[in-house]
């Protein structure tokens, strides 16, 4: 009797309260936050939600959460605050500051109100919370609560890693992440791990880069347009918002200049063109306009879920070569689990991930001739070669829900 006391003791001592925040509501965020709150409930954790729209995190977890699970409190978030701008170069460093102590302030206040004490604290934007010149030892009075959280775009490790100080220095963007109460850092780009563990030295975490793998809606009709259209011809497509970032002129000359019986080009997704010179956008506009017998252009927002994803089915290439871009895509993720080649750019996360998981080819940005070339290579594997189906399989089980478990027992191992 007594050894049962005390396992059942033992087992709500294990239990802890995680508060888990991100302040923005767009992208991505809702569908991690849903996973995110899910998996650390399922772990036995009580969790804390601070989030723009509580509803929708509510609903979704009230409808996929077992009968009676109550382990949870979703509560609103704004991180807007005070916005310094006459502290020149400190602008950022105290606007940032001021984030962590209007978040400690409401955390404070749904402790007191609920009756918890917040054990641990994961951001799951943790972008919002870095900034140049933010000393850890600011960073602590500021908030006390042991924390980790997803550094979504760490950049300088890729883009001048040669040029950084061994360790963090007070004028670099991830100074904060040398503070005593940051137990770990989780990132997706598995290239700089290990270099980042080494700079930071702490744990730097490999988190997945989880998609929406919804099944297919096969009434959609925009989907269900491109296989009649494309007539069994090689199908590539660009997918999302339709900008500079995701090389959408350089795929419309290659569209301009590829075999129009062999390859049928997809363009999915609302334009933006901010970021083009005013010729290069004549360029894409007047492409558009003339409505190539190649392509197919669904320019409006489409539905993350079944209609996103019965597009991207339809592909047999998914590009993804980025401008520029050194972080992950969840892109490559939804490639993945739907088993299409991807043709992707040559460096950085996204490339060196499509080459090490044999995804599909890698070329240089903004080179034509080299993209054609690969499209070439891809349309033999596509029709002449078995689908490497293993290499897949093993990409998706990396980026999974249960990686996630798995990945968030270590992440909080620390407390």
């Amino acid at each position: 009797m007594n050894m049962l006391l005390n396992c059942i003791a033992a087992s709500f001592s294990m239990k802890k309260t995680i508060a888990l925040v991100d302040p923005l509501h767009v992208g991505h965020h809702l569908a991690f936050m849903r996973l995110f709150a899910k998996s650390l409930i399922d772990s036995g954790q009580q969790v804390i939600i601070l989030y723009p729209n509580p509803a929708d995190i509510t609903t979704w977890l009230q409808e996929n959460l077992p009968n009676g699970n109550d382990e949870f409190f979703v509560f609103e978030y704004d991180e807007a605050g005070r916005d310094y701008q006459n502290l020149g170069r400190f602008n950022d460093t105290f606007s940032t500051l001021d984030r962590w102590f209007r978040l400690r302030k409401q955390l404070k206040k749904h402790e007191k109100q609920i009756g918890v004490k917040i054990d641990f604290v994961f951001l799951a934007w943790l972008d919002s919370y870095l900034a140049n010149y933010l000393h850890p030892r600011l960073l602590n009075l500021a908030f006390p609560y042991p924390w980790s959280g997803l550094y979504f775009h760490p950049r300088h490790l890729r883009y001048y890693p040669d040029k950084l100080n061994a360790h963090p220095s007070i004028s670099e963007i991830d100074v904060a992440l040398t503070s005593s109460h940051c137990k770990n850092v989780a990132i997706h780009d598995e290239g700089i791990t290990p270099l980042f563990n080494k700079r930071l030295q702490k744990p730097v975490i490999l988190f997945p880069e989880i998609a929406d793998d919804t099944a297919p809606a096969l009434d959609y009709l925009p989907a269900k347009e491109i296989p009649n259209k494309a007539k069994q011809r090689i199908v590539v497509g660009i997918t999302g918002i339709l900008d500079k970032m995701k090389g959408l002129l350089t795929l419309v000359r290659v569209a301009k200049n590829a075999d129009a019986q062999r390859f049928f080009f997809v363009f999915a997704g609302p334009l933006r063109l901010d970021d083009y010179q005013e010729a290069e956008q004549q360029e894409i506009t007047d492409f558009i306009a003339a409505d190539p017998e190649n392509c197919h252009f669904e320019l409006e927002y489409i539905q993350e879920g079944g209609h996103f994803n019965a597009i991207l089915n339809g592909l047999d290439v998914v590009y993804l070569v980025y401008d520029n871009f050194a972080s992950s895509s969840n892109r490559l993720t939804k490639a993945a689990i739907f088993q299409k080649y991807v043709l992707a750019q040559n460096r950085f996360c996204v490339g060196e991930d499509t080459q090490k998981y044999n995804l599909g080819e890698t070329v240089e940005e903004g080179n034509v001739a080299q993209t054609l070339e690969a499209l070439d290579v891809l349309e033999n594997r596509i029709k002449n070669e078995p689908f490497p189906v293993q290499q897949f399989e093993i990409y998706r089980e990396k980026h999974s829900v249960k990686a996630l478990d798995d990945v968030f027992k270590e992440t909080l191992r620390s407390i």
